[in-house]
């Protein structure tokens, strides 16, 4: 069994376009780099053809005997530096245990061998210099020139330098999981929770011989989870998923894309925790879980509402909105407005918090006051965010489906309660969220996927385009995904004034879904660019007691939004 995988791997390693070497520090390594060579070693134009096995020693401490490394240990670091790693390292055999109960990431920790799905290896002697870089020497440089790879991917934590960057074609790709202006050390994932902050930042980085020793290629930020190995986890999983994208581009296009800016750095560099910092986030680590134990035993949950204000979205005080009425153990969300025969209608989703599901209803919005219509559309799955849109003289719906893995479009019949199904626009698709618009002869869909199946569509921000909105075959924007960056990425309306365009978007905060909206104008769209311009932020300070808002729409005479708190 295991010579036929080798021999079809030999064999697709000389059909395939881009081969990759990684480097590792063991055969025996973790499961996101496992699952990387899984992934390639699948694809028809991608192959990890060797895996590169880093030994390093440190040039201060070469030749130096155990009891002396111990004794400088203890010396250089003190008792309480001691201590202080060992507290940490309690804390995550601790947060082991709970990520566990986390079925995605039970294994997260276990070890891989690499050997099982990559059938050449290698290994270099380096040299850790003091500043964490790594050096190789000429000869082992010359050797791993000769395996004639296209790329070469660091899953070291150190990173290379001199003329080791140069021995694959197009270079050595490294992921630093935190900003490429920020060190978190060795522990990502953890000092954004520890901070609470709204992201945690990966970047790709091409290895150069530049002041810098790197350039960046993709940056991305994910909300941040609730502790850190669930943060680090989610981190690993997406950052490479990333990495997948960005290796698939390169082979389809032979080439790297271009550097993302340099910016200045102002950071502090962060070490390992001390034991007043472990101390710290397991006092907040243990008030958060149990607050949201409290909230599940007590019924206590987000609890949305609609409003309406009878203004332009410019002028709109949304201090003085007119909310709808939730009725009874249901609530109202993803509010769309639109005037029709002389009058206004909302439509938004109806969300059963017994069974969790939604559908698509219309109210009557009256100067002061609002009136239940009735049910528009229901399906035995979920629906929300009822987008409208007219094209060749009707009206249409693209209303959230992605429990049916799919993106739909309906087609009203009767104004406003009979809608039937018109076109599947895309199937086997995890999207939602998705807003339909003609620009230059050219209808766009801006929408949000979930690639990795996590129900997280707070990730990217993809862009499809057709010459039609009805059609089933759209294709993708070069430049996906447009974003990473879960502050602005999902969908939250769109807004127009004349031919300008305004895409509303909302954010997540640490540990809260819909912290606050932002519309941006879209300046240029077409089939080779995206460009967008951030006009102003709409925080849940218009009113007393609400903790976000995650929509807003108008139709130029009447504005809707939402927001929530928790009952």
């Amino acid at each position: 069994m295991q010579t036929e995988t080798r021999t079809t791997l030999t064999e697709k390693q000389s059909e395939t376009t881009l081969r990759i070497g990684i480097i590792v520090e063991s055969l025996f390594t973790d499961k996101h780099v496992y699952e990387f060579a899984e992934w390639a070693n699948k694809q028809n134009q991608v192959c990890v053809s060797h895996v590169i096995v880093n030994q390093s020693f440190n040039a201060e401490t070469k030749g130096t005997r155990l009891s002396t490394k111990l004794f400088r240990t203890i010396f250089k670091n003190g008792i309480y530096d001691i201590a202080s790693d060992v507290f940490f390292n309690i804390l995550q055999h601790l947060e082991k245990y709970l990520l566990k109960t986390k079925s995605r990431y039970k294994n997260q920790y276990n070890k891989f061998n690499l050997i099982s799905v990559v059938e050449n290896q290698e290994t270099i002697r380096s040299t850790t210099l003091n500043n964490n870089y790594i050096t190789i020497e000429d000869a082992e440089i010359k050797r791993i020139k000769e395996l004639n790879l296209d790329i070469i991917i660091n899953y070291c934590d150190q990173m290379f330098s001199g003329d080791f960057i140069n021995s694959a074609r197009l270079g050595i790709i490294s992921i630093q999981y935190a900003d490429d202006c920020v060190s978190r050390g060795h522990l990502p994932g953890f000092w954004e929770v520890y901070s609470q902050q709204d992201t945690t930042e990966f970047t790709i980085m091409h290895l150069t011989d530049t002041e810098g020793g790197s350039e960046a290629l993709i940056r991305g930020k994910l909300r941040t989870e609730i502790f850190f190995l669930l943060n680090q986890a989610a981190l690993y999983e997406k950052a490479n998923h990333t990495l997948r994208l960005l290796i698939t581009k390169i082979a389809s296009e032979g080439k790297l894309p271009a550097y993302l800016p340099s910016v200045p750095c102002s950071n502090p560099f962060y070490c390992i925790p001390n034991l007043h910092n472990i101390i710290y986030y397991l006092s907040n680590l243990c008030y958060r879980l149990s607050v949201k134990s409290l909230y599940r035993l007590i019924g206590y949950r987000q609890y949305f509402n609609v409003a309406f204000v009878r203004s332009n979205w410019r002028y709109a005080k949304l201090n003085q909105g007119v909310s709808l009425k939730n009725p009874p153990n249901h609530f109202l969300a993803d509010p769309f407005v639109i005037n029709r025969f002389g009058k206004d209608y909302c439509f938004v989703e109806d969300l059963d918090i017994s069974t969790k599901r939604g559908c698509i209803v219309v109210y009557e919005l009256n100067e002061k006051s609002s009136k239940r219509i009735g049910i528009a559309i229901e399906e035995p799955f979920h629906m929300s965010f009822p987008y409208l849109f007219e094209f060749q003289g009707s009206l249409y719906m693209c209303p959230e489906t992605s429990e049916n893995k799919e993106i739909r479009v309906y087609k009203c019949l009767d104004f406003p309660c009979q809608w039937e199904l018109e076109s599947v626009v895309m199937k086997d698709v995890s999207a939602v969220d998705s807003m339909l618009f003609e620009k230059n002869g050219k209808w766009w869909m801006l929408t949000n996927i979930d690639h990795n199946n996590t129900g997280d569509y707070g990730q990217t921000l993809s862009i499809f385009y057709a010459n039609s909105p009805l059609s089933q075959d759209w294709k993708a924007h070069p430049k996906n995904p447009i974003y990473i960056n879960s502050t602005i990425v999902r969908n939250a309306g769109l807004l127009k004034d004349g031919k300008r365009i305004f895409r509303v978007s909302q954010a997540y905060g640490f540990d809260i879904y819909g912290k606050k909206t932002s519309i941006f104008e879209i300046d240029e769209i077409d089939e080779f660019n995206y460009t967008e311009t951030p006009l102003v932020e709409i925080t849940p300070s218009f009113k007393k007691g609400i903790i976000g808002t995650h929509h807003f729409h108008s139709n130029g005479q009447i504005t809707v939004f939402d927001y929530f708190n928790y009952r």
